[in-house]
Parts: structure tokens; C-alpha cells; sequence
């Protein structure tokens, strides 16, 4: 936010709506505090011009950016909806076996080997008691 501070657009576009609302005052107080002999018609208009311009920058400033995150967020469902439906049917007709080979085959496709080695798996039943893995794993050998 810093660089905007020094960003002579701000400036500019800052100094307009800063002039455009002392001469839409200026001709609205024209309209109100001169005699009716004195004053033209096309004081109110302008001054309602000039007073409104920075009113409708602002609006449409804040309809601009309303919309443009929601275009966005509608992109964005696109191209993930794009790329789901492209990988969804090969998924799909691949066995879970040949998925695993291509995965195997991407992942070690520099040459080298990665395996992971998990440690044994410990469950905790719901009364406290420890299982250690497979052997553990019938619930009718276990004794109270």
C-alpha cells in the first residue's frame, strides 16, 4: 500500500474530485443565494454534475470489483472443472493396478529409488488395549 501513496495518479485523480465538488458546491450555492433575476437554470444541473462525479466514481469503482472477484471465482470453477473432467475418465478406466505402476514409474523417473518406511502401527481400543500391528489384529483372540 505504500506505493500507491507516492503514485501521482492518486494525486491526480484526487485534485479532480476535489475540484469537481468545490465548483458543484459553488454552483449550488450560486443557485440558492442569488436573487432569482440573477441566476441562470443550468446552475443546479451542473452543480449536481459535479457534486455526483466523484459519487459515481466511487460506485462503479465498488460494482467493479464486486464483479470482478466473482468472474473470478467463476474462472477459477472452470479451469478446476476443466482439469477434473480431463483426468476423471483416465482415472476411471484404469485399474487400480496400472494407476500404481504409472504412479511408480512418474515418480521414479530421475533414476533414483524413494521408498517410505512407515513404523509398526499401534491401535488403541476403545477399553485401553494395545494392539501392535496384524497379529493383534482378531478381536476374538485378545482376552478380557
Amino acid at each position: 500500500m505504500e506505493v500507491r501513496k507516492d503514485d501521482f495518479r492518486v494525486h491526480l485523480i484526487t485534485g479532480t474530485f476535489f475540484v469537481c465538488i468545490v465548483a458543484g458546491g459553488t454552483c449550488l450555492c450560486l443557485y440558492i443565494f442569488l436573487p432569482g433575476a440573477q441566476h441562470t437554470s443550468w446552475y443546479p444541473i451542473a452543480g449536481f454534475i459535479l457534486v455526483g462525479i466523484p459519487w459515481l466514481f466511487w460506485l462503479l469503482t465498488y460494482c467493479y470489483r464486486c464483479f470482478k472477484t466473482g468472474f473470478q471465482y467463476i474462472q477459477e470453477e472452470r479451469k478446476f472443472a476443466k482439469g477434473f473432467n480431463h483426468v476423471a475418465p483416465n482415472a476411471a478406466a484404469s485399474s487400480p493396478a496400472t494407476t500404481t505402476a504409472q504412479t511408480e514409474s512418474q515418480a521414479n523417473s530421475s533414476g533414483s529409488e524413494r521408498r517410505v518406511h512407515f513404523g509398526a502401527v499401534i491401535v488403541v481400543g476403545e477399553d485401553g488395549d494395545i494392539s501392535h500391528g496384524e497379529a493383534d489384529n482378531n478381536a476374538d483372540s485378545r482376552e478380557p
